[in-house]
């Protein structure tokens, strides 16, 4: 018994000894936020997590781009680099930045700490709260996305406006708007075109408005607002009356996504697990076109050849909507005209010289120095030539003075006023700013100056303190060289991603399928897949699309 007590006296004193000298576990310190962009970076890093500088800067803005990043993320290092290439080609239109929001204690970490996956993309205006970016991680559709944000809506003054659009798009939501006071009915269309490009990052669905009420008329819409999805089959319209709709957001935008169809579908598979091909394996046959679908180009050669297919296939005799259908396919041939000179865009851009802004100031052009102190005109009175400063005015006033002189019956009375000239001058010099004196003389005198300025000769030019043309970067002609030189830029950069492809010329006779869909039980599914991105799906069904050209 003795020796099962000391055991137990000697077990229970090493534990307490234990206890009282153990010390806590060693945790490593949290490593010290670095940058994940580089220094000469044109985008704004903010790598400490400073979220409200950050939105103070965004929110300065028009534009911004902001990249929420995890610096140890894999994905968030690939996406670095592209979305770097995008600043570089967009940093004159958008602000581009990036917050580490992964950084513990910062202030991003904490008031978002369960962000599910890194990076986030979000797109910020002035007007909205925020877009989420849902598309492929690369620059071009980065790029195309931002562009779409740039230009929401698209205006439609004619009917030329309306079928121009309708050439190019798979789909074309009309808001017609009409212009009150408010503008309340435009500003939510403007927020549903903003707000979908979560959904459809392409850009496949064009957004319009139509502010006429007269060119509404004309079209058929006989109460505003009112909004018109124009489909490849069929039209449908918006009517904020019926039911339980109204004219806001939500409700229109369910109305767009759910009634939104296309002959052709162009599928995106994204990085992540997708379902994209889930509803189109159901047993019926699959037409899948592998080509690259660079969204920077206006149109896809290969992609709208494909479409016209799907339309005469589909384009049954006995619809309602066959007439419909086919105008809609005439004008996608036209349109191959236009593909065609989109090709010859590309050698128009790199033998275009663009003029660089003139930066010369005009001898008309006169800066006035406005004093805050008080409310006269601030005078140097340190200059060298102030002495002489108001004869020297008359003295380019020669021919205005001499006319005066002609004109004047008393000469006493010209003498008076130059005697008096030559009063306010020695005053200008003798008496300060701030003296009494100054301001009893200064009206007086600048009075008579006004009234000799106002004395005009045949090819006397006129001062003004309008910004010369020249020098002025939102001029017309600025203006104009300005997009010419960004649709350049961006022309040339979807040309070093992917090469515009042109179908090849048949030299055999062409097969009509009109309507040949509608003469079995079954639905083929007609699909484009990006053969750049996506090479190992096409691989993966046995398609080596590295010898072949689609």
């Amino acid at each position: 018994m003795l020796v099962k007590e000391a055991v137990f006296c000697i077990a229970l004193a090493l534990t307490t000894y234990g206890a009282l000298h153990n010390t806590p576990s060693k945790t490593s310190k949290v490593p010290q936020a670095v940058r994940f962009f580089n220094h000469d970076s044109i985008v704004s890093d903010w790598y400490r997590g400073q979220l409200s500088n950050a939105l103070s800067l965004i929110n300065s803005e028009d534009i911004s781009f902001v990249m929420y990043y995890a610096p140890w993320d894999a994905e968030s290092q690939y996406v670095r680099g592209e979305f770097e290439k995008a600043a570089n080609i967009l940093s004159d239109r958008v602000h581009f930045s990036a917050i580490n929001c992964w950084n513990p204690g910062s202030e991003c970490r904490l008031q978002h700490n369960k962000i599910p996956s890194w990076p986030i993309l979000m797109a910020y205006t002035v007007t909205s709260r925020g877009v989420l970016y849902k598309g492929p991680r690369n620059a071009e559709s980065m790029v195309n996305f931002l562009e779409l944000i740039m230009r929401p809506l698209q205006r439609v003054s004619n009917t030329e406006d309306l079928v121009n659009l309708l050439s190019k798009c798979d789909a074309v939501a009309v808001g017609f708007t009409p212009l009150t006071e408010t503008s309340r009915y435009y500003n939510v269309w403007y927020s549903v075109a903003l707000k979908s490009r979560e959904f459809d990052t392409i850009g496949e669905i064009c957004f319009a408005t139509v502010t006429s009420n007269e060119l509404a008329m004309d079209l058929g819409v006989e109460s505003v607002p009112n909004a018109r999805l124009m489909l490849w089959n069929d039209t449908k319209e918006y009517r904020p009356e019926d039911g339980n709709q109204s004219w806001n957001e939500t409700y229109l935008m369910h109305w767009v996504l759910e009634n939104f169809s296309q002959p052709v579908a162009r599928i995106i598979p994204l990085w992540k697990k997708s379902f994209n091909f889930e509803r189109y394996a159901d047993g019926n046959p699959m037409l899948i076109l592998f080509t690259p679908l660079n969204p920077l180009y206006e149109q896809l050669p290969l992609y709208s050849l494909l479409r016209e297919v799907a339309m005469e296939y589909n384009n049954c005799k006995d619809k309602e909507s066959h007439q419909w259908t086919s105008e809609l396919i005439k004008l996608q041939q036209v349109q191959r005209l236009y593909q065609l000179y989109q090709q010859k865009n590309f050698f128009f851009c790199r033998e275009y010289k663009f003029k660089k802004p003139v930066k010369k100031m005009s001898p008309i052009h006169k800066k006035e120095v406005i004093s805050q102190n008080n409310k006269y005109p601030w005078s140097n009175v340190t200059q060298k030539n102030q002495k002489n400063g108001i004869f020297n005015y008359l003295l380019k006033q020669g021919l205005a003075l001499s006319k005066l002189i002609e004109t004047s019956n008393e000469n006493s009375a010209l003498w008076s006023t130059l005697g008096f000239l030559e009063q306010c001058e020695s005053s200008a010099i003798k008496s300060l700013p701030a003296e009494k004196s100054f301001y009893e003389y200064f009206e007086k005198c600048q009075t008579l100056e006004e009234q000799l300025s106002e004395i005009e000769t045949d090819n006397q030019e006129t001062e003004t303190t309008m910004q010369p043309s020249e020098d002025d970067p939102y001029s017309s002609e600025n203006l104009v060289q300005d997009n010419m030189k960004h649709f350049c830029n961006i022309l040339q950069f979807a040309n070093d991603v992917s090469p515009l492809i042109m179908p090849s010329k048949s030299n055999g006779k062409i097969t009509h399928l009109h309507g040949l869909g509608c003469k079995t039980n079954f639905t083929m599914y007609m699909i484009a897949v990006d053969s750049i991105r996506n090479y190992h799906f096409a691989e993966a069904l046995g398609i080596d699309i590295k010898i072949k050209r689609t």
